[in-house]
């Protein structure tokens, strides 16, 4: 079976500026001196693959996509903790978009005292991992992704090349892993929907009182008919304003939206072009 992949450059914080423009990336959000990346770097490679390597007794990132498992950073025994706390962030969204936990191990060999550790900590599956044979042909690194594909840890990453142009490596990267990002928890709602159907584009905005106790507005639409246009919504608050930030609320991806304390009133107006109705219902 051949995996879905795509050319993957990492870098440390100080060769962001290095990396080729428009591409897949990774880098460190923990480690000291030039290594991490800035939250502005991070910013600015939405989709970016972050990478923790902080060793105990340290501060690491629960929330990142990557434990590297290498001399001065994490260690064998510390993963199969760290892999249980990145499952557990990854199903509760607490970072939309982080992916499944993936431990880098370097060498291919590296792998198996990983596993083992998984193993004997009660971890069967769901962890994968992330190898480097520098030096070797992008199709040898395919051949790994791929002969590994479907197993209970798969390889989803493999580094051909290290410290090309002096700034960055370079590998692939398996797409299903890429893809399959979490997403942010949706709040219970109170049931109590409102069918926003009267919204017209540059109408007169829909005012709604707001329940006591409750403190978001969740908003929902299916834009996935043929022609049909993605609704973006302006909601406002009342008596403190909040900006009026413009959602996009989208079939399985609802629109939540934080509510400033003391919110008496909620403002719904369409900014866009078209007529696809939205639901929305306070949490």
């Amino acid at each position: 079976m051949s995996v879905q992949t795509v050319t993957a450059y990492d870098s440390i914080g100080a060769n962001v500026d290095r990396l080729p423009p428009h591409s897949q990336v990774a880098g460190y959000t923990t480690g000291s001196g030039p290594v991490p990346w800035s939250a502005a770097q991070i910013a600015a490679h939405p989709g970016m693959v972050l990478i923790d390597q902080t060793p105990a007794p340290g501060a690491w990132d629960a929330l990142a996509d990557v434990q590297d498992v290498e001399s001065g950073a994490v260690t064998v025994a510390e993963v199969p903790g760290r892999a249980k706390a990145m499952a557990a962030a990854f199903a509760a969204g607490a970072r939309p978009g982080q992916r499944e936990p993936c431990i880098y191990v370097g060498a291919p060999a590296n792998a198996t005292p990983v596993v083992n550790a998984l193993l004997a900590a009660g971890i069967s599956g769901g962890v994968k991992l992330a190898a480097a044979i520098p030096g070797r042909p992008p199709a040898d690194a395919q051949a790994m992704i791929d002969s590994t594909a479907g197993t209970p840890f798969p390889v989803v990453w493999v580094q051909y090349a290290f410290d090309v142009n002096n700034a960055y490596d370079a590998g692939l990267m398996a797409v299903p892993w890429l893809s399959n990002v979490s997403a942010a928890p949706v709040p219970p709602v109170t049931g109590e929907t409102m069918i926003l159907d009267m919204l017209k584009t540059n109408g007169p905005a829909v005012a709604v009182a707001v329940p006591a106790h409750v403190t978001k507005v969740v908003l929902c639409a299916d834009a996935g008919l043929a022609n049909s246009v993605q609704p973006v919504i302006r909601v406002g608050t009342h008596p403190k304003w909040n900006g009026g930030p413009h959602v996009q609320p989208k079939w399985g991806a609802p629109a939540v939206v934080a509510l400033p304390s003391g919110t008496t009133e909620v403002t719904f107006a369409r900014i866009d072009a078209g007529d696809v109705p939205v639901s929305a219902d306070f949490a």
